[in-house]
């Protein structure tokens, strides 16, 4: 299941972008964030 894979891997099967290898230069930013906001962060502020 998806819960044992990369978070990049993730992305890239769902949005199959040209460019799959970006996805990882942002993954310490988005692990921050949430630590930061909580899970319960209103996506549209």
């Amino acid at each position: 299941g998806w819960e044992s894979m990369e978070p990049g891997d993730v992305c890239q099967a769902v949005q199959r972008s040209a460019y799959p290898d970006r996805y990882a230069q942002w993954e310490d930013f988005a692990r921050d964030l949430l630590e930061q906001e909580g899970p319960d962060a209103d996506p549209i502020p």
